[in-house]
């Protein structure tokens, strides 16, 4: 039965294929976990400066300081829980026999995001409802990095 009439993903991924390689990134986000409840500003640093994120801070310096303000305001441990229970880790990853959806499913990655650009258009191509969004001079966090275009998406989809 249709449950979803409309899907929207923002730099979406497929999981992790392999146990072995799921099971190192678990323990990769137990360590985060850890970090997160030792250490939590120490953490939030660490985030902020990996790969993903890096052009955050200079294309909206407004927005990620608003973001860096609701993250202190979160509530480490259950920050971490949140962690563990949704790390890709402890899920199996998704193939074309999981991709049965009824409804649209709209698909917004940035350009310079190499790695979920390349997921999201694999993506794209296994969901026959699926259409892919690209946007340009745009890392993996397009809502923050480009929020006027992410918003123009939005209205059209």
């Amino acid at each position: 039965s249709k449950k979803i009439d409309k899907l929207i993903l923002e730099s979406a991924s497929f999981g992790i294929k392999g146990e072995r390689a799921r099971k190192i990134r678990f323990e990769e986000d137990l360590k985060l976990c850890s970090l997160i409840e030792q250490d939590y500003s120490k953490f939030l640093q660490k985030w902020e400066n990996n790969e993903l994120f890096i052009n955050q801070r200079d294309r909206n310096p407004v927005g990620f300081k608003n973001q860096q303000i609701e993250r202190l305001s979160h509530d480490k441990r259950q920050l971490a829980k949140a962690l563990m229970s949704f790390s890709q880790g402890a899920v199996k990853a998704f193939d074309k026999k999981n991709f049965k959806i009824y409804g649209s499913v709209e698909l917004i990655s940035g350009q310079e995001d190499r790695k979920y650009f390349d997921l999201n258009k694999k993506m794209g191509s296994l969901i026959d409802s699926a259409t892919h969004h690209v946007i340009r001079s745009c890392g993996h966090n397009t809502h923050l990095e480009r929020p006027a275009k992410f918003i123009e998406i939005l209205n059209k989809c």
